[in-house]
């Protein structure tokens, strides 16, 4: 009979270690889905895109760096706060000529991401970066990546962005609505640059819709506080929340790139992450339901860090919530016990956000 713990060791490959920022969990989550779905979600064991960011882009055609400037006044779409924050996808899925946009599965401080597919198929060739307005959509702290200026996009200013390697294409960068900035970044020989423009040109903002996720939690460590989600139906990672200590948080909004500021030594760590995935060997009908906690380490005679799970549907899907080295496994294994499921396969059941993770553990404003 497979152990629950044979599940979480396999929700963990590729994750990295537990002093890294979000963004590192966010790279070894796509390595993950890329191996085992073959739709490809965009992101998975931390798909926040939340640490993006580079204050300045360099400009091919001249010596200095020149800022994206308004030319129309359409603003971006901002979804009512009356009911609490605003927790929400801005745009939904279309297609564009031979392309599929799927509707958003990945929600951040920066923004948002979907995926593009060649349409009636799994294939997935892309992704749409939807950022907020003023978030800069490059990391910072790298090198600025080198743009050149191509024809607007709908009378707005629009660049191609360079690839880091040759191995991978160009990007096609634009402003959307004022101050705000979406990115569509190909996969290798995924999309050429009249393609890039196409999905660009066929990209509308809205209607709003509340993030959905497919469990509620009772209970959240501290003050630890939401700075993403994840939602895709029919992907290896089916649901998933990402939260960071207030303080971190705030300190993020304030961030061009809504990323974690360069002087916040050992903050980088302190992310924990709710989730509900498929293990890649699928179900076990004879799995027990309890709960079991692996990793972590012992500081002071107390564990700490680690990942507690439990099987969803005899092991067809598993629970957890993983957590860094700053946080006692005893409050891991509280936040799960604190989690109730709804039906992975059934997204009519899903819950939002707001709902889902408790009012004291949201931001005022996103």
């Amino acid at each position: 009979m497979r152990q629950l713990s044979d599940l979480l060791n396999e929700a963990k490959a590729d994750a990295p270690p537990t002093r890294v920022d979000v963004d590192d969990v966010v790279a070894a989550g796509r390595r993950r889905v890329r191996r085992r779905n073959a739709g490809w979600a965009i992101g998975a064991v931390a798909a926040v895109a939340v640490a993006i960011g580079v204050p300045q882009i360099v400009t091919r055609a001249d010596p200095a760096p020149q800022p994206v400037t308004p030319h129309v006044t359409t603003p971006a779409p901002a979804p009512s706060t009356a009911d609490g924050p605003a927790v929400r996808f801005t745009f939904a899925g279309y297609t564009a000529g031979a392309f599929r946009v799927s509707d958003p599965i990945d929600w951040g401080l920066a923004g948002e991401t979907a995926a593009i597919r060649r349409a009636g198929s799994d294939e997935t060739v892309g992704a749409l970066h939807v950022y907020r307005a003023g978030v800069e959509p490059f990391r910072r702290g790298e090198k600025p990546p080198v743009k050149t200026r191509t024809a607007p996009v709908h009378g707005r200013p629009a660049y191609f962005v360079e690839p880091a390697t040759a191995s991978h294409e160009r990007s096609l960068l634009w402003e959307y609505a004022d101050g705000a900035l979406a990115m569509i970044e190909p996969e290798a020989q995924g999309m050429g640059d009249a393609q890039l423009r196409q999905v660009a040109e066929a990209f509308e903002p809205g209607p709003a819709s509340p993030v959905r996720i497919a469990f509620t939690a009772r209970y959240v460590t501290g003050d630890y506080t939401l700075v993403g989600a994840f939602a895709d139906p029919s992907g290896a990672v089916r649901s998933a929340a990402y939260l960071v200590p207030a303080d971190q948080a705030e300190a993020r909004m304030r961030e061009p790139d809504h990323g974690l500021p360069p002087d916040q030594k050992g903050q980088a760590g302190k992310v924990i992450a709710i989730r509900v995935s498929t293990p890649a060997a699928g179900s076990d009908p004879t799995m027990s339901a309890r709960i079991t906690c692996i990793d972590g380490f012992r500081r002071n005679g107390e564990l700490m860090g680690g990942s507690c799970g439990r099987p969803l549907s005899g092991g067809k899907y598993v629970l957890e919530v993983t957590a860094g080295g700053t946080t006692r496994q005893s409050e891991i294994r509280k936040m799960l016990d604190g989690v109730t499921a709804a039906d992975p396969a059934q997204p009519s059941t899903w819950v939002e956000v707001n709902t889902a993770i408790p009012a004291t553990h949201l931001l005022a404003r996103y």
